[in-house]
């Protein structure tokens, strides 16, 4: 330092003014640098009365650099020094622009508006006269695609933020306290977050977004689960879940009633139809509110839609609202501003409330994609997306945090790294392994959750059946997980089970393993004595069974006892590509009913395991042991991706899954048993999506390259010999098929197909329309080279029951045997619980 000191008085003299100079001139470019580039403008949007506007937008005049208002109408955006002019719109007010001078220091600005006025001639539509919003409507329909096709793609900057909330709950849940099960989720949000991504869109269904920044409320190393999910108001409907008809779809008249409510002129001189739409039925698959269209454009200015559960069909939500603003961008191009879609939905006396908006800047349209950026990856999160500070927050958001949501991420996120500690952790393990009185009848379970594991001893689900009495048993559970290794998971199982008829002791212990969540390798292995089904495809339940042996001393299912080991290992080796290699022996014994117990019928025996419904089956049942290795490779075209660091999610096509399989075995006893089966599958779920239902389809093919010796190692199918079944998915079998009779060891074909109207037919007709049901119909065929033809022909009601709890359905299935009519039965449906019609694709 008085080096320096010497060197400067030699440059500058002994004068104080000119040392100080010096030394400023020094750190101006320092000081310059530091200074922000932009200064903050923040205000509050309301009404004439003050009452907030939320969500409403704001934006620099002639760009699509905006903001939008939160929940509360507060809204902050940065402007560069110097005038500019900012436009306030809200739905169905009228915009204001305000010109602002910014310096580099904050400054407010709040903004009241109006609800936008009649400034044309007042609207009287006298009876029997056509309301004038129709004719508006038609141009709007006949331009539609004309205004959607104006660009063939676009890159932009999408901001989502999202929140779920508790809005009223029970006191108590199958007896427990819920306040004190939800914890500190009961009196906040239940999920908040927020995330920057970059989209890019090419037409007519390329994408691609990768999320830059996230942030999830109380989870500091978590990665949001927001989604740059656009409702696309340019397709004749919406799909929610359900596909709801467009209000300005080709075939929109039939559907809606429309009324103009105002016409009006922005501050640019556009005039804006504002025109109130509602259902002619309420039951259909439509919206209600309001939509503003262009007048001469004859284009979408904005839209507060809003469907509740008849028109969802998604018993689990009360109500669901969409709002969206545009912009013009380059002219004719009128790109999404901003969208907030809103929900309430209940479950379980639970309400729950919740609104997702995305704000959108920076397009650029029709750009220059190099060869191979659109692949199959549709989303890719970075890992250092979850790095962001408070400080990038503060300065990227366009929607400002409520006193609430900023109030919460402080609270959770304070006790994030509390409740991820292994003192925490440990405590309240320590507090969940007691052991209580009811552990006697559930098991006990033994939890680690720092370390990742958990173990539990309990007794194994039992029931009756006819070879081994009532049976009693035991099983214990490990299952641990990787901290250091996402997706990695091993779980282990033994199994044992006492007969009390035939004094049998049978075990299993089987395990799996997979490596990771990416292309999630897999094995899996089992070891055992059991008595098992001799279609390993019947899903008849085993309980139900029990329930028929007891009652009726009738019985769907035949039993055999085996002794066998097996391992299956299998991945996914390319996006939409499985493939399985399996590898077991099998030491099979006839089996042999020891009780003719039941509560009715005493004088009657229980069906034996060899009565097939087909007499040369029966002489295939018998003692021998088999080596037996499969192969498969699955494939569905189209399959799409989702990227999280450690992780990967595939999203479904809408191309149908192939599938080809290869079975074999050989004996390992003196008994010959050779044999090689050989088939191929091509299956989809809802291959067709639309207001008027859904198909679904199954096609099967199957020949024996050797045939086999034994009944076990035929092909079986799925059938049915009783009322009630219970249907996981519309693609398990057939309705009325005797169970064992049509085996094939030959050459088959199978075909399955359904429609489901999604009470598009029951919605026309009143009072029905109310209930919620929908028309189910079907055609099932089977062919095989021993039997021939088998043709089922149905027609049902889905969806029986009331608001959430629809698990019932009920079928008249027509029987037909190489052409010939053989009668119809009844057949009713149970599905497990799952709310409204929420399906997960392949």
């Amino acid at each position: 330092m008085a080096h320096f000191t010497i060197r400067l008085k030699k440059k500058l003299g002994n004068s104080p003014a000119r040392i100080v100079g010096y030394l400023f001139s020094l750190c101006l470019p320092i000081l310059l640098s530091s200074l922000p580039a932009s200064a903050q403008l923040r205000g509050k949007v309301t009404d004439m009365k003050g009452y907030a506007l939320p969500f409403a937008t704001i934006h620099i005049k002639g760009t699509t650099q905006g903001v939008s208002a939160n929940v509360e109408g507060h809204f902050q955006l940065e402007l560069e020094p110097g005038k500019h002019e900012i436009v306030f719109q809200f739905i169905g007010y009228a915009s204001k622009t305000i010109e602002v001078t910014m310096g580099v220091a904050p400054q407010i600005l709040d903004a009241s508006l109006e609800e936008a006025g009649i400034e044309l001639a007042a609207i009287e539509v006298l009876s029997g006269i056509e309301d004038p919003a129709y004719p508006i409507i038609r141009q709007a329909i006949k331009r539609r695609d004309e205004h959607c096709d104006r660009i063939q793609g676009y890159q932009c900057r999408a901001y989502i933020k999202g929140g779920v909330r508790i809005v009223s709950m029970p006191d108590t849940l199958f007896g427990s306290d819920v306040r004190e099960m939800i914890g500190d989720d009961s009196t906040g949000f239940l999920y908040l977050s927020e995330s920057e991504a970059d989209i890019a869109i090419q037409k007519p269904d390329k994408r691609k977004e990768v999320m830059i920044a996230s942030k999830v409320s109380g989870n500091s190393n978590g990665f949001s689960f927001n989604r740059f999910g656009i409702l696309d108001f340019c397709k004749n409907t919406v799909d929610i879940g359900r596909p709801l008809v467009n209000p300005i779809a080709d075939n929109a008249l039939t559907y809606y009633k429309y009324r103009l409510l105002q016409t009006y002129y922005d501050e640019e001189g556009l005039e804006i139809h504002k025109i109130e739409v509602k259902p002619r039925r309420s039951e259909d698959p439509v919206f209600s509110g309001t939509v503003y269209i262009i007048g001469e454009q004859f284009r979408y200015h904005s839209l507060d839609l809003l469907a509740v559960a008849g028109n969802t069909k998604i018993d689990v939500i009360d109500t669901f609202g969409v709002q969206q603003a545009f912009l013009p961008v380059e002219g004719d191009f009128w790109p999404l501003f901003q969208q907030t879609l809103r929900f309430q939905a209940g479950l379980l006396g639970f309400k729950f409330g919740g609104n997702f908006t995305a704000v959108t800047s920076n397009y650029t349209i029709n750009p220059i994609f190099p060869p191979g950026f659109f692949n199959k990856e549709i989303m890719k999160v970075d890992r250092q997306a979850n790095e962001k500070d408070a400080v990038y927050w503060d300065d990227s958001r366009p929607i400002p945090l409520t006193v609430e949501e900023a109030g919460d991420y402080t609270r959770k996120d304070s006790l994030s790294e509390k409740r991820q500690s292994q003192s925490y952790l440990d405590s309240l393990d320590g507090e969940n392994n007691r052991f209580k009185f009811g552990n006697l009848l559930t098991g006990y379970t033994l939890r680690r959750t720092f370390d990742k594991w958990s173990g539990h001893i309990g007794p194994a689900t039992a029931w009756f059946n006819a070879v081994q009495g009532w049976t009693l048993g035991a099983e214990m559970r490990y299952e641990k997980a990787w901290r250091d290794k996402p997706g990695r998971t091993l779980a282990l199982k033994s199994r044992y089970l006492y007969g009390f008829s035939d004094e049998g002791h049978r075990y299993s212990l089987s395990g799996r393993w997979q490596g990771n969540a990416i292309d999630r390798p897999f094995i899996k292995w089992q070891i055992g004595d059991e008595v098992r089904d001799l279609n390993p495809s019947n899903r008849f339940p085993t309980s139900y069974d029990a329930y028929l042996l007891l009652l009726d001393k009738s019985s769907v299912n035949r039993y055999y006892q085996s002794r066998f080991a097996n391992i299956q290992a299998g991945k996914e080796v390319g996006i939409g590509w499985h493939a399985t290699l399996e590898l077991g022996v099998d030491d099979r014994r006839p089996a042999v009913n020891t009780t003719d117990f039941s509560f009715r019928d005493l004088d009657r025996m229980h069906p034996a395991n060899d009565d097939l419904g087909n007499p040369e089956l029966s002489d295939r049942i018998g003692a021998h042991s088999q080596l037996i290795w499969a192969y498969s490779l699955s494939w569905q075209p189209g399959m799409r991706f989702i990227s999280y660091p450690d992780q990967r999610f595939l999203i479904g096509s809408n191309y149908p899954r192939m599938e080809l399989k290869y079975r074999g075995g050989t004996s390992v006893s003196n008994n010959p048993s050779d044999f090689h089966l050989l088939r191929f599958q091509l299956a989809k779920k809802q291959q067709i999506r639309s207001i008027y239902g859904s198909w679904s389809y199954l096609v099967e093919a199957g020949h024996f390259l050797k045939s086999p010796a034994y009944f076990i190692d035929y092909y079986h199918f799925t059938g049915n010999a009783v009322l009630a079944t219970t249907e996981q998915s519309r693609l398990e079998g057939f309705r009325a098929l005797p169970v064992y009779a049509w085996s094939s060891g030959t050459s088959f074909l199978m075909a399955l197909q359904e429609w489901d109207d999604n009470s598009y037919v029951f919605d026309k007709i009143p009072l029905v329309r109310r209930l919620g049901f929908s028309l189910i119909a079907g055609y099932n065929h089977l062919w095989t080279a021993e039997k021939g033809h088998w043709s089922e022909a149905s027609i049902g009601i889905g969806r029986i029951g009331y608001k959430l709890i629809r698990p019932l359905s009920v079928h008249t299935v027509f029987l037909f045997e190489d052409g010939r009519y053989q009668g119809a039965v009844i057949r009713l449906g149970i599905k497990a619980f799952v709310p409204g019609q929420i399906s997960i694709e392949e």
